[in-house]
């Protein structure tokens, strides 16, 4: 049988060894391309016999396959369940029908029919009886063992709402990869320096080639090696003039790149018109729509910044370059904008004036010495201005503020230490005590660190940081340990306003659509993504686009003036800009961005941001260093309810296509308006037939209350009557807010 087939085999082998003449031949140029096709002696280069993809199993038609998986990966996104099954010779449906004194391997047509069952049967459990859920798209491959046994590697993509919870497949390249290695064969290399030197594709195909009974047969019998849903339908992409070109070549790289963002192109001069202007290389037209990243990006970052005649702004945004962008030559970038950065002081001067001769404090050259007696922390927190409101604070807090204030300015006055945590429903005035202490604090010439979880937090405390920032924290972002206070934003009112959703792709779906409603002209921003050593190019940049990691901005950022936007990492702590700072958009050119921050201490302050590098936390699971450089910031029209924790907001719009899925996060959400009039809620999920009304679960975990009750009694602040009280109020406040859901939050419609 294995003769049989390789008979077979063989014959068509021989039909393309001889129909070389009519397969449209890659072009071969420069030392790259022909090292990378295993090749490295010069007088080889253009000798080539091909084995197309049209030949089911080999190279090019393994790839093939490996690509049009990746395209599925890319629009229905990761795989979530990895499945393998092999054949197993002691089988029932084998062992009794064979005959006496026969083995498996005396019957590797039995086998082979067998385990096609059993495929089939696998088949149908799966994409009929949905056992693991709704499946979008799959792929498997069959291969077969040493010993001759089948096997498949078997990938499903499932349909939103029946993906596993923390599941899915991290390691996606390298599975895909797994399973279109190729079939086996042995590894032996003999070479001569006699005769023709040519790379011949069939023969390295055939040489050492291992074939067993079990596959013979599966070949023989014409079973499917493959399978792939969807059907992916392949564009051949080629330059003008050419039928054909290599994929490293420079131009058609260039092209590929364009036909991503130029829909629906008539011709090539298509390709090469960016906004009227005919360019002369898809590289120079690529480089025009800001899909590739200039050599010379950090120069280009700063005389843009020029433009806006800011030189306080432009010296902090040198200094941030000088933190995130590793410019390769910094006194060149020093020398060429030493005048725009000074030009303000220089102004002075050209009247004929010094600055010396005004009231200004001298600046102190010792403020940065190493071994300074104080260090720039403890000068940077002695500097915080008090602002008067806070010190008129302490008389007029209400009775249950001041019995905290006293009670804490008791142990600071004795010169003890204490914890104390202030617990209290969002609107009660938590923040004012904390500006009252901070001011009193701090008018006595002590040291009061203002820290908060988030940046925004940390914004409307004078002088307050993140605790990442201030203590170093490794920040790992998720959705369940990252809280990032934010509002919506808007051109007018944009500290009263706030769209809420449960989850991400919610909020990225909500701004999405009213960034296309908002006026003005829009600007798309694409990102330069790479992975760090891949030097083989094994993650391509189409494919690293895709990704979506927590905390970094999207691929495609879309911007107009005006529009609210978020900080996403913490450039400068001390000026306002940290993780989660809002800010407005006032400009921006293809470098720099030109943004107001419009909440908390800094408020009107005017900041450029460049494009940094950006990189996700290590248990984003991914198996390489995923790097995307790009301004860091998202759109803020929308934030997730957990962001929202801590914030007083005057108009809220909660959006639910879909329950809450933790604990207190309906509560959260409906406490952060001031009234039932500016509080609008959109239920989209299904609603009990047996009932009127709209309807939302309310996710509580019983075992919370009872870890805090315990708390408080081991700390002695419960008795048995405090207990029933607890319990009595509990069940009130379940009461109550089941008791809003149904009379008061009935489906509003938000207008956005």
């Amino acid at each position: 049988m294995v003769d049989m087939y390789i008979k077979l085999e063989t014959t068509r082998l021989e039909y393309f060894r001889k129909e070389q003449s009519n397969f449209r031949r890659e072009v071969y140029q420069g030392i790259v391309d022909t090292v990378s096709s295993a090749e490295c002696r010069g007088d080889r280069i253009g000798q080539r016999i091909l084995l197309p993809s049209s030949f089911i199993g080999g190279p090019r038609d393994m790839k093939k396959h490996y690509m049009d998986a990746m395209a599925l990966v890319q629009h229905f996104g990761r795989p979530d369940l990895f499945i393998t099954m092999t054949c197993n010779p002691d089988w029932i449906e084998i062992q009794q029908e064979l005959h006496p004194r026969q083995t498996p391997q005396d019957r590797p047509d039995l086998v082979t029919r067998v385990f096609r069952a059993k495929l089939q049967d696998l088949k149908e459990q799966i994409f009929k009886k949905e056992i693991f859920g709704i499946v979008v798209a799959h792929v498997f491959v069959v291969e077969f063992q040493k010993r001759g046994l089948p096997h498949i590697h078997l990938l499903l993509i499932l349909k939103e709402g029946h993906k596993i919870k923390s599941g899915g497949v991290k390691a996606i390249k390298y599975l895909y990869k797994y399973i279109y290695k190729g079939h086996d064969r042995c590894a032996v290399y003999v070479q001569s320096d006699d005769g023709e030197n040519v790379i011949d594709e069939i023969q390295t195909f055939q040489d050492a080639r291992w074939v067993s009974p079990p596959e013979a047969l599966w070949r023989i019998y014409e079973f499917n090696l493959t399978e792939m849903q969807s059907a992916v339908i392949n564009l051949q992409l080629h330059l003008p003039e050419k039928h054909s070109a290599n994929p490293r070549e420079g131009e058609r790289y260039y092209e590929q790149l364009l036909l991503n963002p130029v829909r629906g192109p008539l011709s090539f001069n298509d390709l090469l018109t960016v906004n009227g202007k005919q360019c002369q290389t898809f590289k120079e037209a690529a480089k025009e729509r800001g899909l590739l990243e200039s050599d010379n990006s950090i120069s280009e970052c700063m005389r843009e910044a020029v433009v806006f005649k800011m030189p306080f702004a432009l010296r902090s945004l040198f200094a941030t370059i000088l933190v995130h962008c590793n410019p390769t030559d910094i006194r060149k970038l020093w020398d060429t904008y030493y005048e725009d950065m000074s030009e303000d002081f220089s102004r002075l001067y050209e009247y004929g004036k010094s600055i010396d001769i005004y009231d200004i404090p001298q600046l102190d050259h010792n403020f940065l010495e190493v071994g300074s007696s104080e260090c720039r922390e403890i000068n940077e927190e002695i500097s915080v201005q008090i602002p008067p409101e806070d010190i008129d604070a302490q008389s007029q807090l209400n009775p249950e503020q001041h019995h905290a204030f006293t009670k804490i300015m008791q142990i600071i006055n004795a010169g003890t230490t204490a914890i104390f945590f202030v617990d209290g429903p969002g609107g009660t005035g938590k923040t004012y005590l904390y500006r009252a202490l901070l001011a009193n604090v701090r008018s006595r010439g002590m040291i009061g660190l203002a820290t908060a979880t988030s940046g925004v937090a940390a914004s409307i405390l004078p002088g307050g940081r993140t605790a990442h920032s201030r203590f170093e924290i490794p920040l790992q972002t998720s959705e369940s340990t990252m809280t990032k206070h934010v509002k919506m934003l808007q051109q007018q009112n944009v500290t009263e306003r706030a769209i809420l959703a449960s989850r991400n792709d919610h909020v990225d779906k909500i701004n999405n659509k009213l960034i296309s409603q908002f006026p003005g002209e829009s600007k798309i921003f694409n990102n330069f993504d790479s992975a760090e050593d891949d030097t083989n190019n094994y993650y391509q940049e189409e494919y690293l686009n895709t990704l979506t990691p927590n905390g970094l901005p999207p691929h495609r950022l879309e911007l107009k003036e005006n529009a609210p936007i978020m900080l996403l990492r913490n450039l400068d702590p001390s000026s306002g800009l940290c993780n989660g700072t809002r800010m407005i958009c006032r400009g921006f050119s293809q470098n720099v961005l030109h943004a107001e921050i419009s909440t908390g201490h800094s408020a009107t302050k005017h900041v450029f941001l460049p494009r940094i590098q950006l990189s996700p936390p290590e248990n984003e699971g991914y198996p390489f260093k995923f790097i995307r450089k790009q301004f860091p910031i998202r759109l803020c029209f929308a934030m997730t309810i957990n962001k929202a924790q801590g914030q007083t907001i005057h108009n809220v719009g909660l959006y639910l296509p879909q329950h809450v899925f933790s604990h207190g996060q309906l509560y959260v959400a409906l406490s952060r308006g001031i009234s039932m009039s500016t509080t609008k809620v959109l239920v989209l999920t299904e609603q009990p037939k047996c009932q009127k009304g709209t309807y939302t679960k309310n996710i509580v975990y019983k075992e919370v209350w009872k870890t805090q009750v315990n708390l408080y009694k081991h700390n002695g602040f419960f008795n048995t009557h405090t207990l029933q009280c607890v319990r009595v109020i509990f069940k009130i406040f379940l009461s109550l807010l089941l008791s809003a859901l149904l009379t008061l939050y009935s489906i509003i419609m938000f207008k956005y």
